[in-house]
This record gives C-alpha cells, structure tokens and sequence, in this order.
C-alpha cells in the first residue's frame, strides 16, 4: 500500500474527513466512501459508490453461437455499445427480469454481466450530459 493511500486511510479511522481529488478512479474507488461527480464546475452528482452503482446502467456482455449481422436485443432500454462477429456489448437500463426472459429465446454461447466501477459511472455521467 502506497504511504498517501495509508495516510488517507488512518486520517479516516480517526474520523476524519477527507477531500482527494482525482481521475484516478480505480484509487477512490478503494479509498473514498461518498463521490462527487463534477462537470463543467458543478456537481452532477454526490452520492455514496453504492448508490451510484446501484442507480447507473450496467454492462451485457454476449456471445452467440452463431454470427449474426442483426442485433438480437432490439428493445427499449437496451443500447448497442459494440458488436463484433457474435460478440455483442450492452448498456442495460431494462428490468433484469424482462431482460431474462428475452436472453432465454437466444442461443447464448456466453454471457457477462460485470459488476460497474467507478469509472463506468463517471463516464456514463458525461456520455449522458452530452447528450442533453
């Protein structure tokens, strides 16, 4: 463990607040509890990591047996990220159930639902408001 990252680290087990600013995020990740997302000098959002993980959309990663030149989950909710032979990446806003039972009607050779860090946060925050 880095010596600033131990120091961070006593400072709140002694119940302290810290301030770290960075773009680093794989460290905050580790060190802070509550993040502020700022953009263009405001804050876009200020919320635990948990609650941020909870609240953004996720990634789908799937792989068919077959190649198909179609997108085979065509629905509200659900945007195409990248497709590649008969691999195809998701960002999932759906309900995971109605999305379970679509995935049931496809011949999936593999699938991946990883878990969101902060990054993909960070950047599902700018892709969003660029899009205002």
């Amino acid at each position: 463990m880095s010596c600033t990252k131990q120091i961070l680290l006593n400072f709140q087990q002694r119940g302290k607040t810290v301030f770290l600013s960075s773009h680093i995020l794989p460290e905050v990740e580790k060190i802070c509890h509550r993040v502020a997302i700022i953009r263009q000098g405001k804050i876009a959002a200020l919320e635990s990591i948990e609650k941020l993980k909870h609240k953004r959309p996720r990634r789908l990663i799937i792989e068919l047996e077959n190649k198909s030149k179609e997108n085979p989950l065509n629905f509200p909710k659900l945007r195409l990220l990248e497709h590649s032979g008969n691999r195809y990446v998701y960002l999932v806003e759906e309900e995971i159930p109605s999305l379970l039972n679509k995935l049931r009607e496809l011949p999936i050779k593999d699938i991946i639902f990883p878990e969101l860090d902060l990054e993909d946060i960070f950047l599902a925050y700018y892709a969003e408001k660029e899009n205002d």
